[in-house]
């Protein structure tokens, strides 16, 4: 007997040497003996030349002229049982074949062609003072700061990240066949195989690269153009104005030291510092006057660890820390 798979590659050999400038008077009568063999072969050539949009009706002409049994195989017969909607008159048990055959194929086509359906999306957030970490499906590891919200679209064609808001941080794996891409407000993120961190406050958009490299993209518009980010740069937008700054890998770490729930600080305001331990303390730091604000601060500090630094505010800077139930004032004295 002859098995599906090889009628079709006989019938796919023969289609193909069909179309060659040299296909001769004997090639043709070499296709007719074959043809001749089985309505099998029959239906397995048709099915290829037309896709499948004639073969009912070569087959109806051709079973005309067939005995009943004519070259059917015997390990498809009785095999098929098919059901119609309104009643169809069956002569011969070929046409089950045909009608069988026919179904296949379509179910094939079909399947090859049909889009994709549309990707699922999952959320996942952050609370007050929570940091959090997702493994992707593709490898990825994405890590979310306080407060921070994603939206991710599965899909075996894409991997898109939508950032709503807050911080995240992302070493994305290899994969030359998808492009890996984090939207924010009106910028696009493509990953060019990197680890970098996007953070968004309202339309202000901030990506910073540790390695690898990124192309920023703003939104829509003829004067859209793209900036490709390496690692040691970070690109500050707001609006549509973009400022890239370099060999700031010492820096970006430091930004980054959130991933290891520290807060590194290299000689910035203690207004600046304060407001970094407020994201992630119910107990908020209250910076009084103008001669505590404009203290400058270095060192690394638990992002939890709110007393500790206020401890060190007063014996080490020599300022008056006032401690109350939910608040803690920092002033010169």
């Amino acid at each position: 007997m002859t098995h599906p798979s090889s009628l079709e590659q006989e019938a796919a050999l023969f289609l193909v040497r069909s179309q060659e400038p040299g296909w001769s008077d004997a090639d043709q009568r070499e296709l007719d003996l074959w043809l001749e063999q089985s309505m099998a072969h029959k239906a397995a050539f048709w099915r290829l030349q037309d896709g499948g949009a004639r073969v009912d009706r070569h087959l109806a002409s051709a079973l005309a002229q067939e005995e009943p049994d004519s070259g059917f195989p015997d390990w498809l017969r009785g095999r098929f049982q098919i059901t119609f909607s309104r009643p169809v008159t069956f002569l011969r048990r070929p046409t089950l074949l045909a009608a069988s055959l026919m179904a296949m194929s379509v179910a094939g086509y079909l399947a090859l062609t049909a889009p994709e359906p549309r990707p699922k999306y999952t959320q996942h957030m952050t609370k007050f003072g929570q940091i959090g970490k997702l493994a992707l499906a593709d490898g990825s590891q994405v890590e979310l700061n306080t407060e921070s919200e994603v939206r991710i679209a599965n899909s075996r064609a894409e991997r898109t990240l939508w950032l709503e808001r807050g911080e995240a941080y992302f070493e994305v794996a290899k994969d030359k066949g998808r492009l890996f891409v984090v939207h924010a407000g009106s910028r696009s993120v493509t990953v060019l195989g990197t680890k970098f961190a996007v953070r968004r406050q309202g339309n202000d958009i901030t990506v910073s690269v540790l390695e690898g490299r990124v192309r920023v993209t703003p939104g829509p518009g003829p004067d859209a153009g793209s900036t490709t980010l390496i690692a040691g740069e970070i690109a500050a937008t707001d609006g549509q104005s973009m400022l890239v700054s370099a060999d700031r890998l010492a820096q970006i770490r430091k930004n980054l030291s959130w991933r290891f729930s520290m807060l590194a600080f290299d000689n910035i305001s203690l207004r600046e510092a304060a407001a970094q331990f407020n994201r992630y303390n119910i107990r908020q730091l209250a910076i009084e006057g103008l001669g505590a604000q404009n203290q400058r601060i270095s060192g690394s500090f638990r992002i939890n660890n709110v007393e500790g630094f206020a401890d060190l505010l007063e014996q080490a800077y020599g300022l008056e820390v006032r401690r109350l139930k939910n608040r803690i004032e920092i002033n010169a004295r």
